[in-house]
């Protein structure tokens, strides 16, 4: 009986001995400022990181109004182009003047544009109204995990939809993202490895860049966006980009992609600012006929020739800067 309780008491002793170790642990970690997490991994083996298993990677920043614009009428496009330009006078004097556009300003249609030195580009300007429903901007704390892992974006926060994440970036061990449904959008920029983003068509912008593991981006399709600023940058894994036909204008896309091989514009496009350039593997690219203007585009593509219709715009920014181009057939 002796025998059986001491066994007992040891077991006991055993067990709280390390429980002790574990909570004493923990507590050093806390005091570290890493919490003790039971890891878990995906299907694939990357340890799965989110709101839940690591709280402190992320930080709450505030609060941000969901954002509706007006579609865009004819005269009210809401994207202005600013020109600043030299006229002389007929007494031989220099004025320096400067026009703001409308894309849509018949005035502007009947303009020289070609020989304009745009300075700025501003948009949207139109109407824009904010939902009543107020939801969570977070900050994830990339490069804190070494070891490759998906990063699960959560949905809620204090009982607010998550609708933005504030910058993704410089982190070579993050592999995956997934994003819930309310976010809006997606700002990522140096993650080496990143290799696949999961997220919805309530996505209303991107800004990703300087990642090269990345093969395939889907540009957002959101029916009310109709201009897009930045989007995929300096990713040189990235073969094909497509631009859904929701886009009156676009500016800022594609640059110094070196993997880029095929672009897909479509009808209804009318600006393209300093897009596509820099990209050595791109060959043809259609022009859709719908586009009224072309500002420093698909410049430093040795192997490019533009699509155009005859008489377009197109056609005429391809000899002003000497790219070559066939028509359409």
């Amino acid at each position: 009986m002796r025998r059986k309780l001491l066994s007992g008491c040891l077991v006991l002793g055993a067990l709280l001995v390390l429980l002790g170790g574990t909570v004493l642990l923990r507590y050093i970690q806390n005091r570290q400022g890493k919490l003790f997490h039971k890891e878990s991994y995906d299907e694939n083996g990357l340890l799965m990181v989110s709101i839940k298993t690591h709280p402190e990677l992320f930080e709450y920043m505030g609060m941000t109004d969901p954002l509706e614009y007006e579609e865009c009428k004819p005269g009210k496009s809401g994207i202005e182009l600013e020109f600043r330009y030299t006229e002389t006078t007929e007494d031989g004097k220099e004025i320096e003047k400067e026009d703001v556009y409308d894309l849509f300003d018949p005035a502007l249609l009947k303009t020289d544009w070609l020989n304009m030195s745009p300075q700025g580009w501003s948009g949207p300007r139109g109407k824009i109204a904010a939902k009543e429903d107020a939801g969570v901007l977070l900050r994830f704390t990339s490069g804190e995990i070494e070891k490759p892992y998906r990063l699960c974006i959560p949905d809620m926060f204090e009982g607010k939809p998550v609708f933005s994440i504030f910058q993704i970036k410089d982190d070579p061990f993050l592999e995956r993202i997934d994003y819930p449904d309310s976010i809006q959008s997606v700002d990522i920029s140096n993650c080496s490895n990143l290799k696949e983003l999961n997220y919805s068509k309530n996505v209303r912008s991107i800004g990703i860049s300087d990642c090269d593991a990345l093969t395939s981006v889907r540009i957002p399709e959101h029916k009310n966006i109709s201009f897009m600023m930045d989007g995929v940058t300096e990713c040189n894994g990235i073969e094909e980009l497509i631009i859904p036909d929701n886009y009156l204008a676009i500016g800022y896309i594609a640059c110094s992609c070196g993997g880029l091989r095929r672009v897909e514009l479509k009808e209804g496009l009318m600006l393209i600012k300093e897009s596509f350039n820099n990209c050595p593997l791109l060959e043809e690219v259609y022009i859709p006929d719908s586009v009224i203007m072309i500002l420093d585009s698909f410049i430093g593509c040795e192997k490019i020739v533009l699509s155009v219709g005859k008489g377009s715009a197109a056609e005429k920014y391809a000899k002003a800067k000497e790219i070559p181009f066939v028509y359409h057939e």
